[in-house]
């Protein structure tokens, strides 16, 4: 979409408050650090609770960003070549540039909603589309209020159809979307908990979420859904275009028999074969499937599509790479829009400064091959690509057109064969699965263990807002990355936490705070664990210890350079901490006034526990007081905070000035009130399969002996990988597709055996180790401990892949 300066102003609610120019608006943004190209774009300054764009403005007109809508006045004199537009909401009127792209290019609009995967059925439902249509559709997961008119503003005369995503959180939001997008067909994928906080009940939400269809003349939903079905049926009695699999009644009426679905269809018989057969997955694939049948796709076209079908969760991973460099693996497809996503997760990353991509040929793009490759030269640079490779025969006619270092090869195995050097860099590998650059992943991947430990990224920040939520605008958070991100990896999370403007990060120890620091992360860091002896080191980092104790206070006050610290008072927990009885002997120590006190804080050790609240609520007010006894006198007051994971739910009155978010990030609510992503997920793959005869031993020792003739498998993950031993002997199971497989035998120190008896499996075929099935609280109900140890015992032999 573009829109003359002029254009704008006269059709926004506003005013405006200096013009240089009539330019050109081609490019919108509201994110400064997402900004890469200037010219032509606008920018949107948006206020919320943890950042306002109108104090970026000065650094954006710097770079060479001109033209600005506002929603409060601004000194137009420090900007003399600047278009500035004063709006009545800034959030409004993004929105209504949204709805004019829309307007400017009348084409059919696909809409989806839900409580999930609306991303996977938007991705899916692209794919298949894509055999007979230019789409154009959200990236990401842009289905916000912000998101979506971002979305369609990338709306260009070449498209031929949209799928785009709506998301809501609250009441009132959804009436926005649905005049943005006014869509001509509507996919509501299913109804669940995400976002209850802003509704008033279950019923009130799918109404709330239904508003997207007001004007839409067909609506997919899936027949088995009561709650979603007969709700949509009540609103819209002659759009529905329902689904089932089980139910005859429903307008599509599909016959699975494992991954092959049937269904008679406009006088003929349809027969689909999917490339997976996880039952989930198929029922995502059955929204999309529908909706492409409504699109007018045949049956051989839509088979074309399925198989290309992939898992989201292979988008945008990020593997540690050989020659300490990382890699970002995103070999799903390589449309424009795509590329751009990736290199914008590229350009988040921090790890390594020098930034490479693996590019393939771009197929069905609408557009000329010049026009396309001018553009992707033009995202190269702005992205500050350092080199780039490109593999295929298209691209590499145009190879002198790139304005970057470039080598261009016509094969993959032409890649291989003169593979180049590559040493700390970030490396991108993104192109369409025909090229199968898996083959370069697996030449720069450093570990191949097979069995791997995937973050969800995503499922991070989606934790991270929930707790958001529950914080006053003013309420500070620190998150701990601690114990190797609990497991997940600290520099990769700490990179994402520092991207969505984490106050604090807190770690176990100096070690784990300079690997943070010399690896890009510039977030305060608060150290809960230091050596004394390391005290020195703290200022030449930046870095904040905590102090607990006489000894660690008088050391801090004998030290040329002092870091700031944080104070630590034990109110009842009995671990590290000063007494409250020292408060003033610690305030006579610090009115010398020679260092700075950041913090001041406790710790609650029984906010998850309902039967002790009397003793979280006596912590509390021992703590206040000890608070006020140090700061009495003293003008720039100190961070004051207590809430861990739990408390900052229980105990809202107690948030104090920052909150410490732990084990509530990685998917595990203490507290049991919220509905948290689990993030981590333990994968392995089955190693070897035989038979055993009845009577036959099993592993070490006699307790593994089979009761009948039995089929084992073996999968590489043992007592050395963090596979507890007391899993062993039946005592836990392993999610097998969607079967669970016990263990039997004792656990190895690299191996467990599986009793696979009666099922169909192969080698290489996926187990989970936990995730979905089984859980990781099912692995600490097992082992009679908490999810806090399982998840930190995963050795670092494991793989971690990052799932952006």
């Amino acid at each position: 979409m573009k829109i003359i300066w002029s254009q704008l102003v006269k059709k926004s609610e506003g005013k405006e408050l200096c013009k240089y120019s009539d330019v050109l608006i081609t490019r919108l943004g509201y994110d400064s650090r997402l900004i890469s190209l200037c010219e032509g774009l606008l920018f949107v300054a948006l206020k919320s609770s943890r950042a306002d764009g109108h104090d970026f403005i000065p650094e954006l007109y710097a770079r060479g960003v001109y033209c600005f809508v506002v929603e409060r006045p601004i000194d137009v004199n420090l900007y003399p070549k600047a278009n500035i537009f004063l709006a009545r909401s800034s959030r409004a009127c993004l929105q209504d540039l949204g709805r004019w792209a829309v307007a400017h290019y009348p084409i059919p609009l696909i809409a989806i909603t839900g409580s999930n995967a609306k991303t996977l059925v938007k991705e899916w439902l692209a794919t298949l589309l894509s055999e007979k249509f230019v789409v154009a559709k959200s990236p990401q997961s842009f289905n916000s209020q912000i998101g979506v008119p971002l979305s369609v503003w990338d709306l260009s005369g070449h498209h031929q159809i949209g799928i785009f995503e709506a998301g809501i959180s609250q009441q009132g939001e959804m009436e926005h979307l649905e005049k943005i997008l006014q869509p001509s067909m509507g996919i509501f994928t299913n109804i669940g908990e995400a976002h209850d906080y802003g509704f008033k009940d279950l019923a009130n939400k799918i109404d709330e979420k239904a508003k997207l269809f007001s004007g839409t003349q067909q609506i997919i939903c899936r027949r088995d859904h009561d709650e979603v079905f007969d709700h949509l049926k009540e609103l819209y009695p002659d759009r529905i275009f329902d689904w089932s699999t089980t139910d005859s009644k429903a307008y599509f009426y599909y016959s699975l028999s494992k991954n092959k679905v049937s269904l008679q269809y406009q006088g003929g018989w349809y027969v689909f074969q999917f490339p997976f057969s996880f039952q989930i997955w198929i029922e995502n694939a059955l929204h999309a499937v529908t909706a492409a049948l409504l699109c007018g796709l045949d049956q051989a076209t839509l088979q074309k599509g399925l198989d290309k079908l992939k898992p989201l969760e292979m988008r945008l991973e990020i593997k540690k790479g050989i020659n300490n460099c990382y890699l970002i693996d995103d070999t799903y497809n390589n449309d424009f829009q795509g590329l751009t996503v990736a290199l914008d997760f590229l350009k988040q990353q921090k790890q390594r400064q020098n930034k490479t991509v693996i590019l393939t040929d771009i197929q069905q793009s609408g557009l000329t091959d010049t026009h396309l490759y001018k553009k992707v030269n033009e995202l190269l640079v702005s992205h500050q690509i350092n080199r780039l490779f490109t593999i295929g025969e298209q691209i590499a006619v145009f190879q002198d057109q790139f304005e970057i270092p470039t080598i261009a090869y016509v094969s993959v195995a032409d890649f291989l064969l003169n593979q180049p050097n590559f040493q700390a860099e970030m490396i991108l590998v993104k192109g369409a699965r025909k090229f199968a650059l898996e083959q370069i992943i697996h030449r720069l991947e450093a570990k191949k263990h097979r069995t791997q430990l995937e973050i969800r990224l995503e499922g991070i920040v989606q934790n991270l807002n929930h707790y958001r939520q529950r914080l006053s605008e003013k309420t500070k958070i620190m998150v701990m990355v601690k114990a190797f991100g609990y497991g997940g990896g600290s520099l990769e999370i700490a990179n994402l936490l520092q991207f969505h403007h984490i106050d604090y990060l807190g770690v176990a120890y100096l070690d784990e705070a300079i690997a943070l620091r010399k690896n890009g992360i510039e977030t305060p860091i608060m150290v809960m664990n230091p050596d004394l002896e390391q005290l020195d080191n703290f200022y030449d980092y930046q870095l904040e210890p905590e102090i607990y104790n006489m000894a660690g206070l008088k050391q801090i006050l004998t030290l040329a350079s002092k870091p700031k610290i944080h104070l630590k008072i034990d109110t009842g927990m009995h671990r590290l901490g000063f007494a409250p009885s020292e408060a003033y002997e610690i305030k006579s120590l610090l009115s010398e006034g020679t260092v700075e006190v950041a913090g001041i804080f406790t710790h609650f050790s029984m906010a998850d526990l309902p039967l002790e609240d009397d003793f979280t609520h006596n912590q509390a007010r021992i703590f206040k007081q000890t608070y006020d006894t140090l700061t009495k006198g003293v003008s720039d007051l100190p961070l004051k905070f207590a809430c861990n994971s739990s408390a900052i739910v229980r105990f809202p009155q107690y948030q104090f000035d920052m909150v410490r978010l732990g084990i509530g990030l990685y998917g595990f609510d203490p507290s049991r009130s919220m509905n948290l992503t689990q993030v981590s997920v333990l994968k392995t793959r089955i190693s070897q399969i035989k038979t055993v005869k009845k009577g036959e031993h099993i592993g070490y020792g006699t307790v593994g002996r089979a009761d009948r003739d039995a089929t084992i498998a073996i999968v590489p993950i043992g007592y050395a990988d963090g596979y507890n031993r007391v899993f062993g002997r039946g005592n836990g199971f392993m999610g097998l597709h969607d079967d669970q497989v016990p263990t039997i035998g004792n656990i190895c120190m690299d191996m467990t055996m599986l009793d696979v008896t009666g099922l169909s499996c192969s080698e290489g075929d996926k187990v989970v180790v936990f995730g979905e099935n089984p859980t990781i609280e099912n692995l600490a109900e097992w082992a009679q401990t908490i999810p806090y140890e399982i998840l930190t015992s995963v050795s670092q032999r494991v793989s971690r892949i990052f799932i952006g």
